[in-house]
């Protein structure tokens, strides 16, 4: 069961307003497959993977469908010792009738997630409902949005105290992690991300009651990219991860931005 309900932004939300309900049935299956072993805590060594297909009908209307196909690969190779080399590759379309928008950008478990309100999506696509879409770091979310999506993550982690086997035994220092990564990723409707369909690379000025509307093409690159680093480890029973971004879109490198989230990585 979906519930909706109008979020009060300004004055005609405050209008009266009936919340309505919606019933789905859903049907899932995956593959999985891991052959993976963890050393420690977030660090492992071998090949994981997922692929899946996921169908949604909306029950009260016989013509809404939504079909989900996705996969998503995981490999750790170890360096040297504890010190592995992660990557991970994951996409997914929706299609039918309604669609997912897959919203791109940020972090799990981001503290203080911020938003880009100025992504608009595109109308032709009937999208119904959102799935948040990771890791792409240095970014908000909604930085890209659409139907289909791919993202590639990379991921040096170095658990230096157990690494040099030092003698500090406090759960703080046996956890701690330093970490260079590199992210990609984006998302499109469309034949492929640079597709004008996509509203990120196209604004149409219109007025009402005036017969002329005017469509700008922009040249943007899609594809967007971040390098960093970070540090993780456990803190009063949870584990923390702070993270230096630094964006690279548009040919150019933009400011560096910190993240802080509360969750293990892939």
């Amino acid at each position: 069961q979906d519930q909706g309900y109008l979020r009060a932004v300004e004055f005609n939300s405050l209008l009266p307003f009936t919340n309505y309900s919606e019933y789905r049935a859903y049907g899932r299956a995956e593959f999985v497959y891991d052959n993976s072993i963890s050393l420690l805590q977030n660090i492992r060594v071998g090949t994981r993977f997922k692929t899946f297909y996921e169908y949604q009908k909306l029950l009260t209307q016989n013509q809404d469908y939504t079909n989900i196909i996705g996969a998503d690969f995981r490999f750790h190779n170890r360096i040297h010792r504890l010190i592995t080399f992660n990557n991970r590759i994951a996409i997914g379309q929706s299609f039918g009738s309604s669609n997912i928008a897959f919203t791109l950008g940020g972090l799990d478990g981001w503290i203080g997630a911020r938003r880009d309100g100025g992504v608009e999506r595109s109308e032709n696509y009937n999208f119904q409902q959102e799935a948040y879409v990771t890791h792409l770091r240095g970014y908000n979310q909604n930085v890209r949005n659409g139907n289909k999506y791919v993202v590639y993550n990379s991921e040096i982690r170095v658990p230096i105290i157990r690494y040099l086997n030092l003698p500090w035994y406090r759960e703080f220092w046996q956890k701690l992690q330093f970490v260079g990564f590199g992210d990609l990723g984006t998302a499109w409707v469309g034949p492929s991300p640079f597709s004008d369909e996509n509203p990120f690379s196209t604004d149409i000025y219109h007025t009402e009651g005036n017969p002329v509307k005017v469509t700008a093409n922009y040249e943007i690159d899609p594809i967007l990219k971040s390098i960093g680093w970070g540090v993780r480890s456990k803190i009063f029973g949870y584990y923390f991860k702070a993270e230096r971004s630094y964006p690279h879109h548009n040919g150019r490198f933009y400011d560096a931005v910190w993240q802080v989230s509360t969750v293990l990585d892939f």
